[in-house]
């Protein structure tokens, strides 16, 4: 198993929507076609120019999600499994002298899926979001959304700017973030509660 390169800040399925072509035909047949391949306009900052590129090559960090971490980090950390077995690690074989590195995205994944990507499909769909439970999912998808984001990661970053190792350790609060559910319901149900208004625009161009 080869780790991530590219960690996207947006979500592919998400900027796909933002191709007119795709979003039309999704609307009226729930099409087929292969959101990573869509096109979009992209602000390039570094030619700077605007450029018409797949979304899976706009909106991500290369390596963001690798840490790289030595024999004895590796020890202390539990649930920790080998790309190769994909079976929980076996502690008494570590050698401390190795180096080692951790592949976080899964965790982006597992957000993906509380996330409410499907619910944000859905009300793509039908342009409406029609109870509670579409408020709940929707919710879910800011929430995820912020957290996936680099303004979060960058925050956690700064924060244990003078540990040993500042990446791993940002990304275990980040693992005790989205693990705690108490937590995550403290900042989802204000948002749930509050007053909901779709806007719709007539025409997507």
């Amino acid at each position: 198993m080869n780790p991530t390169k590219r960690n996207h800040i947006n979500p592919c399925f998400w900027s796909a929507f933002w191709n007119p072509d795709y979003y039309t035909s999704y609307i009226k047949d729930d099409s087929q076609k292969r959101h990573r391949e869509q096109k979009v306009y992209s602000l390039e900052f570094k030619a700077p120019k605007i450029l018409f590129k797949k979304v899976e090559d706009i909106h991500f960090i290369e390596g963001l999600g690798i840490a790289y971490l030595n024999g004895k980090e590796l020890s202390e950390l539990n649930n920790v499994n080998s790309p190769r077995t994909n079976q929980e690690i076996d502690k008494s074989s570590i050698n401390y002298e190795d180096a080692f590195f951790i592949d976080f995205e899964n965790h982006f994944t597992e957000l993906e899926k509380i996330g409410g990507y499907d619910r944000i499909r859905k009300v793509i769909k039908t342009n409406k979001i029609e109870n509670r439970e579409d408020k709940i999912y929707l919710s879910c998808f800011i929430i995820t959304h912020q957290i996936r984001g680099f303004k979060f990661l960058a925050r956690l970053f700064k924060k244990y700017e003078e540990g040993e190792n500042k990446k791993l350790q940002s990304f275990l609060h980040l693992r005790s973030v989205i693990s705690n559910p108490d937590l995550l319901d403290s900042v989802i149900r204000p948002i749930v509660e509050s007053k909901w208004t779709l806007y719709t625009s007539r025409e997507f161009k």
